[in-house]
């Protein structure tokens, strides 16, 4: 072999060396490319899903915060619900324990029921004068002179009739006993009216805690009103601290709206209602609380406890369609 085909050979070799060369360099960036992306690719994901899952850690600490508030704030109201209860109970036993509503003691008999026949037999009433009887001397039976009237007798007379119960009720007492029965008829009326008043108080605290509580069990509920109607119930509840303000609502068409509340909402809509109505006179405010607050009571107390669908109150009273009867027809 001569020294050009040696040259020659050897720069072929060089050169197919050096393509090789070029081409596992290029597979070494593909692969490197590949991997570079595939594992970009894969970092990204776990990125998102721990951002996903921080996400999701943050809604269930702040779910269970507000949960924690919710449960301290019904056992607050438990709480103050308990110590009313005491308080009307204190209040019951001392207007108990007040003269009104207590039996009248008897009167007590005289021990010695012979003394009024006794003093009956030594000293027989007087007879009147003027009255066509005449009295008769004790020995003898015989009719008596009658003897002059004096001062004495008179005096006697009058000590006498004072001294006998009988007689004194007859005269002070019984001028003065209508008075005196007036006013304890009054003031019985008066312990009967309060008394009234008491229970039906607390039988209406013991009606609003119990609803408090069947609307906190309550998972959502959704109103059906005109959207004026929430717009007074809204600006009703927005100070209390259990309403949300950001309710879901959806049009429903005719002027209705679809809101849907929490159990939370409820309880804090029922309080307001409840606050609104008794701080109103009877006028439109009044009207519009007391018949919200009627409805909210009257469709959570007849709800079963285990439907499956949510419960929905409807604001929105009609009247049945009637298709008159023609004479063709009947």
């Amino acid at each position: 072999m001569s020294r050009n085909d040696f040259m020659t050979a050897l720069l072929d070799s060089r050169r197919a060396l050096s393509d090789e060369i070029s081409s596992v360099r290029q597979q070494l960036d593909d692969s490197r490319r590949e991997v570079l992306n595939a594992v970009t690719t894969e970092v990204e994901s776990l990125r998102n899903e721990a951002r996903g899952t921080r996400d999701r850690a943050n809604d269930a600490a702040t779910a269970v915060g507000e949960t924690t508030k919710a449960v301290a704030a019904l056992h607050q109201e438990v709480s103050d619900i308990t110590n009313a209860l005491a308080t009307l109970q204190k209040t019951l036993d001392t207007l108990t324990a007040h003269p009104v509503f207590q039996a009248p003691e008897p009167t007590p008999t005289p021990a010695n029921d012979s003394e009024p026949v006794v003093r009956s037999e030594l000293h027989p009433p007087a007879v009147a004068a003027g009255e066509g009887h005449t009295p008769l001397t004790p020995e003898t039976g015989a009719p008596a002179e009658s003897p002059e009237p004096s001062h004495e007798t008179g005096a006697q007379q009058i000590s006498a009739g004072a001294a006998d119960p009988a007689h004194r009720s007859a005269l002070g007492e019984g001028e003065s006993r209508p008075a005196a029965d007036d006013a304890a008829v009054d003031e019985t009326a008066d312990g009967d009216a309060d008394a009234e008043r008491l229970q039906r108080e607390t039988q209406e605290q013991s009606d609003h805690g119990a609803l408090l509580l069947t609307a906190a069990v309550t998972g959502r509920v959704a109103l059906i009103c005109h959207r004026e109607a929430w717009d007074f119930l809204a600006a009703c509840a927005s100070e209390n601290e259990h309403f949300c303000k950001t309710t879901e609502i959806c049009d429903e068409g005719d002027g209705r709206i679809r809101a849907v509340l929490s159990g939370r909402s409820v309880i804090g809509l029922l309080i307001a209602l409840r606050n609104t109505r008794s701080a109103s006179s009877m006028d439109g405010t009044w009207a519009l609380a007391s018949a919200f607050y009627r409805r909210l009571a009257e469709d959570l107390t007849t709800t079963s406890r285990h439907g499956a669908q949510p419960l929905t109150v409807i604001f929105d009273d009609g009247v049945h369609d009637h298709t008159p009867v023609t004479e063709a027809s009947a």
